[in-house]
């Protein structure tokens, strides 16, 4: 137990150390002369990204940070581009903006410390202007009281129809219009459209990535038992499988992903230790044997945090459990070693039908191009009392599983 409560830990001390190094991908920069310079960009994640461009020609060469007054933009060969404008509130100051369509009328964005998204949108040489959408709290009088509502304003309308001027048929869409990337995106492609007379420059849409996968492996649990004492007892290794899903919203950070997994397991335990009689046998010592069996079914849901590109992708995930036993019983039973032992005596003990726990893994992903990713974890996974009385603790659990996701 205590060799794979080591493993587990240094495992996620190395996952969490090889997630957080800089994650360089195929990319160019433009300098502020206009020339564009190929090499590898470092990826830092929505608000880092607007701050900055650490940029290297190649896996050798030295790593320049660029603010954006020194670029004129940056992007991703594969993902996001950026262009280096000045905010218009005051102070101005310059950033990265994500491009989320580009020509006559390019829709930028950015988040900004509170991780509050922001959209803009710039026309040929003018200025760049942020679009604005106002929710307000506002109090009603009705014959029950007076109540508080919410009254929502549209101020970006009015500065896209001004924007988007000369095509009517984008215009008319803006009085349904909300604040929204996807449909801000395909107003201004629709524009941009109308106004050259020919296909925009389309940025290809974010979109949210599921995939399903296949685990087994195997498990071993530790519990304490309090029986007048504390004694501590380990499970033999048992089985555990199920299948995960795993989803990344489209405005997730690149490295982030949700996961839901539906498991099966089961454990087997037995323990033996002599504690003193009792009754006519004050003076004996009685033998006593536990034996815990569970088969469970469990739901997991876990937050990940994994390297992106790479041949090894290191990850590190946490997150709640709920485990259902579907089959659960725990027998007591006590003999006594004198010449004439009365039969042994055995003793049920109620378990909960659930109980609740969280789970902490790190491991391995290993791309199988476009089939999938095979994975290898280690998981320590602690749950609550798993007696109604309290006397027989949570389970403590290590698991090895190797895995399979469906998909690129």
């Amino acid at each position: 137990m205590n060799k794979s409560l080591g493993f587990l830990l240094l495992l996620s001390t190395v996952s969490m150390s090889a997630v957080a190094q800089s994650d360089f991908r195929v990319g160019y920069i433009v300098q502020s002369a206009g020339d564009t310079v190929s090499g590898l960009i470092a990826y830092q994640g929505a608000q880092r990204s607007a701050l900055s461009c650490r940029f290297r020609t190649d896996g050798q060469a030295a790593v320049v940070d660029y603010q954006p007054e020194q670029l004129r933009g940056y992007g991703f060969k594969q993902g996001a581009k950026y262009m280096s404008q000045p905010l218009p509130a005051a102070p101005a100051r310059a950033t990265f903006l994500e491009i989320l369509a580009f020509g006559k009328v390019a829709l930028l964005t950015s988040v900004d410390s509170d991780d509050q998204r922001h959209f803009y949108v710039k026309k040929d040489a003018a200025p760049v202007v942020e679009l604005i959408q106002k929710d307000t709290i506002v109090s009603k009088s009705s014959p029950s009281g007076v109540q508080k509502v919410k009254v929502r304003s549209y101020p970006f309308r009015s500065v896209l129809n001004s924007t988007l001027d000369g095509c009517p048929a984008v215009q008319a869409q803006l009085g349904r219009a909300e604040l929204v990337e996807s449909q801000l995106t395909r107003l201004v492609n629709s524009y941009n459209n109308c106004a050259t007379g020919s296909t925009a420059q389309v940025v290809a849409p974010r979109t949210g990535r599921f995939k399903a996968g296949l685990l087994a492996g195997a498990q071993r649990g530790a519990f304490t038992f309090n029986d007048e004492g504390e004694e501590k007892l380990s499970s033999t290794v048992g089985p555990i499988m199920g299948f995960g899903f795993d989803f990344a919203p489209s405005r997730f950070n690149e490295k982030l992903s949700m996961r839901v997994e539906g498991l099966y397991s089961k454990q087997s335990t037995e323990l033996q230790y002599t504690r003193p009689g009792s009754g006519p046998f004050l003076t004996q010592r009685a033998q006593r044997n536990l034996v815990v069996e569970a088969t469970s079914l469990h739901l997991v849901a876990l937050l990940r945090y994994a390297r992106t590109t790479g041949a090894i992708r290191p990850f590190i995930q946490v997150g709640p459990q709920l485990a259902a036993h579907i089959k659960r019983n725990a027998v007591l039973t006590t003999t006594y070693d004198v010449a004439s032992p009365p039969a042994p005596s055995s003793r049920e003990i109620e378990l909960r039908p659930s109980n609740f726990g969280g789970v902490l893994g790190a491991g391995l992903l290993l791309p199988a191009g476009k089939a999938g990713t095979f994975q290898l974890e280690a998981r320590l996974d602690k749950m609550d009392s798993l007696s109604e009385s309290g006397i027989l603790s949570g389970a403590t659990t290590t698991s090895v599983l190797v895995g399979y996701t469906i998909g690129k």
